[in-house]
């Protein structure tokens, strides 16, 4: 029996340091064996001054005929495949078919939502020369589910602070970078994916990250796509929304000054969402779409274009995201131009 000071009662039971040293030991071995989340940086600009800001001032903050049409966009706009064969962004492909540089301002940034772009709509209150007729929004599901909503690597904060104290006399200066390491991810991965059967978004970033292993085989593969495809589409979204709420109060900002707001939802992997998860997911995002549009006002044209594209249109069959090849860039592109060319069509 060891000496009184190394004994102790634990949960009704007599432990000794020895137990409790083994158990410590093993927990501790399992915990090594989960691969830490790789650190992720989110660049800022790079030291150039705000891409966002300086796209509006150029296009904007000047006695010059402004070009007629704004197009600002999330990563679905700019980001093209290495296999590509035109390597034009959306952006350049709709603004090369709506007539130039003359015609239409495009500016695009990873993780751009509606409550950055809310405060772009005060500038043509005055602090911008001129302003345009025409303002085009993607509406991308995935910016209101929890993988983006929250995330502290995309709060866009310094961008968000830039537009709103920005003056006409300033120059525009650079975004910081911002390190997403395990402490500003410590509240965030705590939380509920707000998901059935998702687990913690924590586990899901984890998920997301990682690979599973060849020897897995296909069923693990399908798996993790399935609840990526879940946690990016398929919590239910609420008319109060901040996102939503920010979408509708910048459109009706922007009837007040005349501007016409065109929004149309961004295409979605939807055959590998059916084809994964079935029909709940299918019909949830059709759900959400719905409080999207009740929520817009009459003022704003949406038009649903999210299940425009086959499997084949984006990066490739099984991705989880929005990103689109150049043969799905050139569907969409196609249908937005009448849309600007025309107002409401």
């Amino acid at each position: 029996m060891p000496p009184a000071s190394s004994r102790w009662r634990c949960g009704g039971a007599l432990a000794t340091t020895e137990m409790v040293s083994f158990g410590l030991r093993r927990r501790m071995r399992a915990r090594s064996q989960v691969p830490p989340i790789p650190e992720m940086v989110f660049p800022g600009s790079e030291g150039r001054p705000f891409p966002l800001l300086a796209d509006l001032v150029l296009g904007y903050g000047r006695g010059a005929p402004a070009p007629r049409v704004l197009y600002l966009g999330d990563s679905s706009v700019f980001r093209v495949a290495h296999q590509d064969v035109d390597q034009r962004p959306l952006g350049q492909m709709v603004q090369d078919a709506a007539g130039g540089p003359g015609a239409l301002v495009w500016s695009a940034g990873s993780a751009h939502q509606p409550e950055l772009w809310q405060h772009v709509v005060p500038l043509f209150e005055g602090r911008l020369e001129q302003r345009p007729k025409i303002l085009l929004l993607p509406v991308n599901l995935r910016a209101f589910s929890t993988q983006w909503t929250g995330n502290p690597l995309w709060a866009l904060q310094a961008e968000q602070a830039a537009l709103q104290a920005w003056q006409p006399a300033d120059m525009v200066g650079p975004i910081p970078r911002v390190v997403g390491d395990h402490k500003l991810f410590a509240g965030y991965d705590r939380r509920s994916a707000g998901v059935r059967d998702l687990g913690r978004l924590g586990e899901l970033r984890r998920l997301a990250s990682s690979r599973p292993a060849e020897s897995a085989g296909q069923a693990a593969a399908q798996a993790r796509l399935g609840r990526l495809l879940r946690w990016h589409y398929g919590e239910r979204l609420l008319p109060s929304h901040p996102r939503l709420r920010a979408l509708a109060g910048l459109c009706a900002r922007a009837a007040a000054l005349g501007i016409q707001v065109v929004a149309y939802a961004t295409p979605l992997n939807v055959h590998a969402a059916q084809r994964i998860c079935g029909d709940e997911l299918i019909g949830r995002i059709r759900a959400n779409l719905a409080v999207v549009q009740g929520q817009l006002p009459a003022s704003a044209a949406f038009v649903d274009l999210h299940a425009l594209l086959p499997e084949t249109a984006f990066f490739h069959v099984n991705l989880a995201t929005e990103h689109m090849a150049d043969a799905g860039r050139h569907t969409l592109a196609a249908r937005i131009v009448p849309l600007i060319d025309g107002g409401n069509q």
